[in-house]
């Protein structure tokens, strides 16, 4: 028997499971994560200041990634320009 560290409990399922989806051939991942998020992987692309803006925070999230916007050094109007752009 496997002892897990105190406060660990032991998952009752696979921890992710590999699915084709009905409309594709593609395998999407599917965890804990994805269902949280509604993702197709279970990646979230992390804020990197001056370099993740709105472009690449929609080309992670088409892709099927959670996209984010470094945001540490922008004012609130460049901000809210980048969410306007995304939602967009």
């Amino acid at each position: 028997m496997k002892i897990l560290p105190h406060g660990w409990k032991k998952s009752p399922a696979p921890v992710w499971m590999a699915l084709k989806t009905k409309s594709s051939s593609a395998v999407r991942i599917e965890t804990r994560l994805t269902r949280l998020i509604r993702t197709r992987y279970p990646i979230i692309q992390g804020g990197m200041i001056w370099t993740s803006g709105w472009k690449l925070a929609a080309a992670v999230s088409r892709s099927g990634a959670l996209g984010t916007i470094g945001a540490g050094s922008m004012d609130p109007i460049l901000l809210g320009e980048h969410i306007d752009n995304l939602k967009a």
